[in-house]
């Protein structure tokens, strides 16, 4: 990690930036780089590392050093400060959080869900994928080394069913 001088004196130039972006998320990420590609001299700051491919954690195990969780009603805390994976209670109210170099693209990279059968059997994909859907499903979990988890909070039904009805309306909206 750098000094904080080492950073406070990249500041400090006579030319110092148009834009400051904090965070490298889906947003961030995307802002930095279209104010840059406007000509707009940008500083994208984040507060995390950059994380490699072998960093990640591939078990369950491992995923207990690269996690932190805090509880604000309890006053709970535990974890890593700087961990890749950060959970925030507070009320009714869960926030996840990836902390490092790409943000919220960061959690996600270990997200995979089916494709649901009624998405498939929409008639603008070509016939032939039909047939090949799962194996190739099957194929990146093995690459991604994905596993279950088993935890349902309790938002997780509504939260389906959402998703559901997007999903059936986006097929209607495509016949």
């Amino acid at each position: 990690m750098e000094k904080e001088a080492d950073i406070e004196q990249r500041f400090d130039g006579e030319e110092g930036y148009d834009a400051v972006v904090v965070g490298s998320g889906y947003g961030g990420s995307a802002a930095a780089c279209r104010m840059s590609m406007a000509g707009i001299k940008v500083c994208l700051v984040e507060k995390g590392r950059r994380w490699e491919a072998h960093d990640f954690p591939t078990d369950s195990l491992k995923i207990m050093s690269a996690f932190r969780m805090e509880n604000r009603n309890l006053g709970v805390s535990f974890g890593p400060k700087h961990a890749l994976l950060q959970l925030y209670e507070q009320g009714d109210s869960v926030a996840a959080v990836a902390c490092g170099l790409g943000g919220g693209s960061l959690v996600n990279a270990g997200v995979m869900m089916p494709t649901p059968i009624r998405v498939r059997r929409n008639p603008k994909w070509p016939k032939d994928w039909e047939g090949e859907w799962n194996s190739c499903e099957a194929s990146a979990a093995t690459m991604l080394r994905i596993q279950s988890i088993h935890v349902r909070f309790p938002n997780a039904k509504v939260v389906g069913d959402i998703a559901i009805e997007e999903i059936e309306n986006c097929s209607e909206d495509s016949q």
